[in-house]
């Protein structure tokens, strides 16, 4: 589902790009025809497509041995190109690297249908010049308040690729204090276990964690919007783990009670929003424990 141009690019300066191209070999149906040209500053790829595909476009020269993405283009690139004859593709060299010097640069057009696009494998996802590709990777420092007035901190990471990734978050309010023996009161702070209602000294703890994994859609990228658009992402996320919130209560023997009544500790879920405006990412959304402790969770970081 691809073609494949030579050219040797002696040297891309502000002013002009000396360019002789050559086929090397055409590898599929989809994308035929292919040429390359210098227009000012820039290099133009034109080529046919037999059929509506998602279309990228790859280099190698001596300089990246190894075939890998270019993210400065625009045209008749991208998710559902429409099919056609002489449709082009604008690569900004300079956006890339403003001083890019290799000999026996080929390029490559890779149109593929929707299965092929996540069922192939990719040479490479880096990009010519050590820019972006559609793989996205974020890192959040990650809040969390309910309204019982507990409070928990923490980090959420994760990436995406192609609209489609993961996440993993951890929070807590960094107190792990557990009942002693396990003993639980009732909300008179009777303890059944012991048959007994033991005198309180008035303290009380709470230990809040929440541990989750789950899966990130990124809308901006599974619509096939343009990647200069400065909202990098726009999505949802949702998944599910382990937490707890836990009140305790002290007696005068130094002892820890838990508190029935409001305490959870079992299955976490959580699910929201997030995006991102040129790196800068925020998040919103709720999780709860045991579908009983609801907390309203906020984040914000950065998606590189």
């Amino acid at each position: 589902m691809q073609s494949v141009y030579t050219i040797t690019m002696k040297r891309i300066i502000f002013y002009s790009i000396l360019l002789f191209c050559l086929p090397l070999s055409l590898l599929a149906d989809n994308a035929s025809n292919v040429r390359v040209r210098q227009r000012n500053k820039d290099i133009i790829i034109t080529y046919d497509l037999s059929k509506l595909s998602n279309v990228q476009v790859w280099i190698t020269s001596d300089k990246t041995p190894d075939f890998v993405l270019l993210n400065a283009v625009e045209g008749a690139v991208g998710k559902r190109v429409r099919s056609g004859q002489d449709l082009e593709i604008v690569w900004h060299p300079l956006e890339e690297s403003e001083d890019f010097i290799a000999d026996n640069v080929r390029f490559k057009v890779e149109a593929l249908g929707s299965y092929e696009q996540y069922a192939l494998p990719k040479t490479s996802r880096k990009t010519a010049m050590g820019g972006k590709t559609n793989m996205e990777t974020f890192i959040l420092l990650n809040g969390a308040f309910a309204f019982t007035k507990d409070m928990s901190y923490g980090l959420m990471l994760g990436q995406t690729y192609s609209g489609i990734g993961w996440y993993i978050s951890g929070r807590s309010n960094f107190s792990f204090q557990s009942a002693t023996d396990g003993l639980t009161c009732d909300k008179t702070g009777y303890i059944e276990t012991e048959d007994a209602i033991p005198f309180y000294s008035g303290r009380k703890q709470v230990s809040v964690l929440a541990a989750n994994a789950g899966i990130v859609l990124d809308f901006i990228e599974l619509g096939g919007a343009s990647p200069r658009n400065r909202f990098n992402t726009f999505g949802i996320y949702a998944g599910a783990g382990y937490g707890w919130r836990r009140l305790l209560w002290e007696t005068m023997d130094g002892k820890w009670i838990e508190y029935g009544p409001t305490s959870r500790t079992g299955v976490s879920v959580n699910a929201g929003v997030m995006g991102s405006v040129y790196g800068l990412t925020l998040k919103a959304g709720m999780n709860m424990i045991q579908f009983k402790h609801l907390e309203i969770e906020v984040g914000i970081g950065w998606m590189f």
